[in-house]
């Protein structure tokens, strides 16, 4: 047989097979795409969840998902319940929300939740409203952020007013993007500061926040509310050596009320370290 041709026969055959190689390599190098919340679908109750107000697990009104869903009961007040989780994000990524939304009752009166993804900032904000009175019949629903801390705090609040004789059912709540890897050895990572949790949490009357400084720097501890209002300045701007410190917060604002009982926020921002963790006032 002619070399030419027995050249050109094995190469029409690695070739294509090479280019299949690269190809699954590539493939297998783009970073994957994680479902991140966990419970979204109640099944487990508010297991993994915060959940304050007027709001339960329950199955007689339907499910767009599983057999349950998160239900907030008719009330008019604002915010009638709160859900929340707080989720493990990557600096940049980009993570999509996604969940059903629908009301049930005697009426159309609208309902209406308020979905925010909160990292050092509030990132993203969603309404959805339905009027349907069918049970299993939803609004499905989605928006996006880029997250700007390593923990993004989601929260879902019944933002309806004056309906009564209509509940909220919330479902199915999806979120994808970037998962956080796990391979990196911590040794290797330079120590820029660490916001610990509050103890305890939930909490009554007072709480206390630990934090710990890798070097002598300007710190400033400060509370918010869902909203994103400021309550409380525990710390403003002032001097703290390296190590560890601890501030308490007693449930009062700055004029010195008590506060109501709910989801708050306390951030620590340290020269070029900021971090955000949730917590909850009960009573």
């Amino acid at each position: 047989m002619n070399r030419s041709l027995q050249v050109m026969r094995i190469r029409n055959t690695w070739v294509p097979m090479l280019i299949f190689f690269v190809h699954a390599v590539l493939v297998m190098a783009v970073p994957a795409v994680a479902q991140i919340v966990l419970n979204g679908s109640f099944e487990s109750g508010f297991d993994n969840w915060s959940a304050t107000g007027n709001v339960g697990v329950w199955g007689s009104e339907g499910a767009s998902h599983g057999l349950v869903a998160a239900l907030f009961n008719a009330g008019d007040e604002i915010p009638n319940g709160v859900v929340s989780q707080a989720i493990a994000t990557v600096l940049g990524g980009s993570y999509t929300v996604e969940f059903d939304w629908g009301a049930f009752g005697a009426n159309s009166q609208v309902q209406i939740i308020k979905v925010e993804a909160i990292g050092n900032v509030v990132l993203s904000t969603n309404f959805t409203s339905d009027s349907s009175t069918i049970p299993n019949t939803f609004v499905h629903d989605s928006m996006t952020f880029v997250a700007d801390s390593e923990t993004t705090t989601l929260i879902f609040t019944d933002y309806s007013g004056s309906t009564m004789s209509v509940d909220g059912a919330l479902d199915n709540i999806i979120v994808t993007g970037p998962p956080v890897s796990t391979a990196v050895d911590p040794s290797l990572v330079p120590f820029a500061g660490r916001l610990g949790p509050n103890v305890p949490n939930p909490f009554n009357p007072q709480t206390t926040i630990a934090y710990d400084l890798p070097k002598q720097t300007t710190v400033s501890l400060r509370v918010f509310d869902v909203s994103g209002q400021l309550v409380r300045v525990l710390v403003d701007r002032e001097i703290a050596t390296e190590g560890r410190h601890e501030s308490i917060w007693n449930g009062r604002d700055e004029t010195g009320r008590r506060v109501s009982s709910g989801t708050y926020f306390y951030r620590l921002e340290a020269g070029e370290y900021s971090e955000t963790r949730r917590m909850a006032l009960i009573k």
